[in-house]
């Protein structure tokens, strides 16, 4: 299968041992293929490209849209929770949470559906840098400038979910992204995955 090169996204023939775009090594995809079967993988229009992270009820892969070389992230649901309907609804409503809401520190989605290798998926939008916690972790300063500046954006996104009555209910550092864009440092809400509705008369579609 051809392989997408993780810097430059430039998609290569499958014996490619670097990119004959940017030149950079292949050997990693290669091996991360070898070990996860799902790497090569296509999910609609979407590649897999390698794994990126995991959790207690997923896991999640950067991909690469076929036409379009645009990145993005999928999050799975690990497929013994398949049959757990627990489980499965509240994905379901992680999913519609996120649909439903449009701000610009909140993570946005694009697709939900089921792939049949592999069960359950999510597609998000794809973000490099690092949660508050590995911010934290890094030592890096944080200034008071700096910390209102996340502060104001992260009630802005807060602001946008309350008004449409959902509650994230999991706020922690490492659900918090920080990127770079257009200069600025952006704020990133992630995971809304036990979130809840907090009056009744609403949406059907969005109860618990």
């Amino acid at each position: 299968m051809e392989i997408a090169c993780p810097k430059c996204r430039h998609v290569n023939p499958p014996a490619a041992k670097f990119c004959l775009q940017c030149g950079a090594q292949l050997n990693e995809i290669s091996q991360n293929r070898s070990s996860d079967p799902l790497v090569g993988r296509q999910v609609g229009n979407l590649r897999l490209v390698k794994r990126i992270g995991s959790g207690g009820m997923g896991v999640v892969y950067l991909a690469e849209h076929v036409n379009l070389g645009k990145p993005y992230a999928i999050k799975f649901l690990h497929p013994q929770f398949a049959a757990d309907q627990e489980v499965v609804e509240r994905f379901r409503r992680e999913a519609r949470v996120i649909a439903s809401l449009d701000h610009e520190n909140i993570i946005r989605e694009t697709d939900f559906g089921w792939f049949d290798s592999f069960g359950f998926y999510l597609v998000m939008e794809y973000l490099e840098g690092k949660t508050l916690k590995q911010v934290i972790r890094g030592g890096e300063a944080l200034p008071p400038a700096r910390i209102l500046n996340l502060f104001e954006q992260l009630c802005g996104a807060l602001e946008e979910a309350h008004e449409k009555d959902i509650v994230h209910r999991d706020l922690k550092p490492e659900n918090l992204f920080l990127l770079q864009r257009r200069g600025r440092e952006v704020l990133k809400i992630l995971d809304f995955g036990i979130a809840r509705i907090a009056q009744t008369g609403i949406p059907s579609e969005f109860t618990v």
